[in-house]
Parts: C-alpha cells; sequence; structure tokens
C-alpha cells in the first residue's frame, strides 16, 4: 500500500490522527493545506510501529507533503524526509526533493484518506 505526504516540522506541526492500520499510524496536519484551483497541498505523517530501512538506514516516521487534484482524483508526493525517530523527530535519513508522478488515488489505502481529507477541506 502506498502512502503519501507529511509535514512541515514536527514542532509546529498540528498532527490530526486519521487512522492506523497494523504498521503505521497516519496523521495529517490540517494548518498546513494550502489550495490553488483544483489541486491541495498538505504535509502528513507516517509514523512506525517498527523501524523501516531506506538504502540500509533505519527510519521510524516519514514527513511529506502531498499534493492532490481534487478533480482527477490523483496525488504525489511533493517533498518529504524520511526520520530516524518516531512522529517526525531525530535526523533526515533521507530527502524526497523532487515531485514523484501523478498517480490515481487508490481505494480503501492509506493515501485515499489523505485526498480525501484534503479535498473535503474545501
Amino acid at each position: 500500500m502506498m502512502l503519501l505526504a507529511v509535514v512541515s516540522s514536527s514542532a509546529s506541526a498540528a498532527w490530526v490522527e486519521l487512522g492506523s492500520n497494523d504498521y503505521s499510524t497516519y496523521y495529517v496536519d490540517a494548518t498546513s493545506i494550502r489550495r490553488d484551483g483544483d489541486t491541495v497541498k498538505m504535509w502528513s505523517l507516517l509514523d512506525f510501529r517498527k523501524a523501516r530501512t531506506f538504502e540500509k538506514l533505519p527510519y521510524m516516521s516519514l514527513k511529506a507533503q502531498g499534493e492532490y487534484d481534487c478533480k482527477r482524483e490523483q496525488l504525489r508526493v511533493f517533498s518529504g524526509t524520511r526520520q530516524s525517530e518516531n512522529m517526525g523527530e531525530g535526523d533526515a535519513v533521507s530527502r524526497i526533493s523532487e515531485p514523484s508522478e501523478w498517480s490515481a488515488v487508490a481505494p480503501g489505502g492509506i493515501g485515499q484518506a489523505f485526498w480525501k481529507f484534503a479535498c473535503e477541506k474545501r
């Protein structure tokens, strides 16, 4: 299952729990929502129960700024970081600095939960 998005600064973010599964709890920062026509940018946070690895480096959370096309029901990760500690804390293990390709919102996935939250706040 693919997830998108996460937060600007953990200390200043107003994280709201959106849901959870066996692997993670996911949050959004409603104060980070920025609209431009049919698209919305919003930070989200995935907080993992067990460490994940990226290029052999462990991380416990993923903060990402997602971009959501409310009209076309698409999303992409605009930017983000994998963090060494839970709740977006600790060192940045890696950075996502280039926007990903747009992809369709998958029904029932975390991406859909983020897309719905961002687009319903219009």
